[in-house]
């Protein structure tokens, strides 16, 4: 067979998975091989060819093709993120003091620098540092991932489980030297100090979405945020005031898959020869209008508000809306109606996040 003749990567890696009885066919589940710039993605597609995340038996399968994979293409993808999450804020000098505020016993201890999303078992859910970035103004930051949360009362849910969640608010020099020298915990804090001119943010990560699941999605991500909002005082005893920013983001992206890139000098080989030494490793095909999907590649819609909030007076607090925000990249993702509802919904939570800041006495 000359050079020419060659298949290519995408026709080897689709008679490599049919093989293997992996392939997804119509009207059937398994994997798919889509073109890429340098070689070619593989991922898994439901009956119907929908994008979906790997089968265990998949997964063993793609293990074995090349080890490297192995702690990328964990089942838990969830878990993986929060151990990836995690171990990149951990490695940002200026945040120090770090404490878990899990109550589970096996995660209320920060587990060692570097975790594993495939093997760890103790990452905590929700756990907190002092921000020491700017000189002039120190800040605790909580930091929440898959943390369960009770569901705003007519959501249509009992509980809300936050993706990525973060709570950051001003502390005086004082407070935040006494924590990273460990003399006080962040938890104690929480309950003695004010928190002030906080940013409450939610941010919800899935999988690629269009028409009314995009729709649905957004408006559950502002029932997790008014959750994640009405969970501070409740489950730490926090109080808020100054400049209230709240706020939430719908990052949608591609399903993880496979990249697989064809190794130099290796158009000779054999077809096995090939697929050995392509270099392979777990990742979101970028966007390409050349392309079929997927290819989102982290859309994003957000939607802010802010509120002034006044404690100083003893036994009462004052809460003053200031204005909401929507980005163009919001207005530009939804039909009119579509993003009348969401602001709908946005408005709704605003009133309630007056609600529960009032009661922060």
């Amino acid at each position: 067979m000359t050079a020419t003749t060659q298949p290519t990567l995408v026709e080897l890696l689709e008679a490599f998975l049919d093989a293997h009885k992996m392939l997804g066919k119509q009207n059937q589940a398994g994997l798919v091989v889509l073109p890429a710039e340098g070689g070619a993605f593989v991922y898994g597609v439901d009956p119907n060819g929908a994008y979906r995340s790997f089968d265990e038996k998949e997964l063993k399968f793609l293990r074995k093709w090349d080890l490297h994979l192995d702690g990328a293409l964990a089942k838990n993808g969830e878990t993986v993120r929060r151990a990836d999450m995690l171990n990149e804020r951990r490695s940002r000098p200026e945040m120090k003091g770090w404490e878990s505020l899990d109550a589970s016993p096996s995660k209320s201890t920060m587990p060692p620098a570097s975790v594993r999303g495939d093997t760890a078992s103790n990452i905590p859910r929700i756990y907190a540092a002092v921000d020491t970035g700017d000189p002039k103004q120190a800040q605790i930051v909580l930091f929440a991932s898959e943390f369960g949360v009770d569901a705003p009362a007519g959501s249509g849910a009992k509980t809300r489980r936050l993706d990525e969640a973060v709570l950051r608010f001003d502390v005086d020099d004082v407070t935040a030297q006494e924590i990273v020298k460990g003399n006080k915990r962040i938890k104690d804090v929480l309950k003695t100090v004010r928190s002030n001119n906080p940013q409450v943010i939610y941010y919800d990560n899935n999988r690629e979405l269009t028409g009314r699941a995009r729709v649905d999605h957004n408006i559950k991500t502002i029932d997790t945020l008014e959750a994640w909002l009405e969970a501070l005082p409740a489950r730490f005893g926090i109080k808020l005031s100054g400049t209230v920013q709240v706020g939430c983001v719908d990052i949608l992206e591609s399903a993880i898959g496979v990249q697989v890139e064809e190794a130099p000098g290796k158009q000779g080989a054999t077809a096995a020869d090939r697929l050995d030494a392509s270099e392979k490793k777990a990742g979101r095909r970028a966007a390409d209008p050349k392309l079929s999907k997927p290819g989102s590649q982290a859309q994003e819609t957000m939607i802010f508000g802010a509120m002034e909030v006044d404690a100083s007076v003893a036994g009462k607090v004052s809460v003053k809306p200031l204005h909401s925000q929507r980005y163009a990249r919001f207005k530009t993702a939804f039909s009119a109606a579509e993003a009348a509802e969401i602001e709908a919904r946005f408005v709704k939570f605003l009133q309630a996040a007056e609600a529960v800041l009032k009661k922060m006495v």
